[in-house]
């Protein structure tokens, strides 16, 4: 199976309404609360999509994905290039289904342990994934995608939960230009935007690369109609 680009990308953040300005050190001290913040207060329900987009000369590679996540309503459904799957509680059943491939298992009241011991490893995985995401590490961000003395950062926020930092760069170096921009904006001590742009060229050689992600925390759960798919025996 193909590593997914998107996937690659999630383990950091890329870096703004009225917002005021404040210096990298009141920036670490917000980082810090909001990440105490969510280790006293974990998100339960969440969705997020991301898009990714890698661009090589004329070699060009986009992926999009999407997840969602609900402890209470009992449901998550992850969709990506070459997954599209879905757990989930309708009336007294719970099904976890394999839309890629047109099959889903069923489970009573009754089973209903089997059923969390299947989706066990997804949930943890997907609720890892957000949390890694979620968490405000400034310094992470800048060394993973501004690898650049010189670039300019912006810090600001909106109050209690807000961080919003920017970064960007557009200079010249050994025959090459390039130019880098990235965002990451969390409210509410949740994180709600992030995108990150680079391009470069020189000697005949050109590069792009994408990547943005829109947080929700609200998920209204689909169920699948089973009519034409598989059952599967359990």
């Amino acid at each position: 199976m193909k590593k997914s680009k998107i996937l690659m990308l999630l383990p950091a953040f890329l870096l703004v309404g009225c917002a005021k300005s404040i210096n990298k050190e009141d920036a670490q001290a917000k980082a810090k609360q909001i990440n105490e913040y969510q280790e006293q207060h974990p998100i339960t329900e969440f969705k997020f999509e991301m898009y990714s987009l890698t661009q090589e000369d004329d070699e060009k590679e986009e992926e999009r994905a999407s997840y969602e996540f609900s402890e209470e309503k009992v449901y998550f459904h992850i969709k990506a290039e070459e997954t599209d799957m879905y757990a989930y509680k309708q009336e007294s059943k719970y099904y976890v289904v394999n839309a890629t491939e047109k099959q889903y298992y069923e489970f009573g009241e009754e089973a209903k342990a089997s059923f969390d011991s299947m989706i066990a490893g997804q949930k943890t995985q997907l609720a890892g994934r957000f949390a890694g995401m979620a968490r405000a590490d400034i310094d992470g961000l800048l060394e993973e995608y501004v690898r650049v003395p010189n670039a300019e950062v912006k810090y600001s926020t909106k109050g209690d939960g807000s961080l919003i930092v920017e970064a960007s760069y557009k200079g010249s170096e050994g025959g090459a230009t390039g130019e880098i921009s990235a965002k990451v904006v969390w409210d509410k001590y949740y994180p709600t935007e992030m995108s990150v742009k680079i391009n470069s060229s020189g000697e005949g050689h050109s590069f792009k690369s994408e990547m943005s992600a829109k947080f929700e925390y609200s998920v209204n759960p689909s169920f699948v109609d089973l009519s034409s798919y598989t059952k599967i025996s359990n």
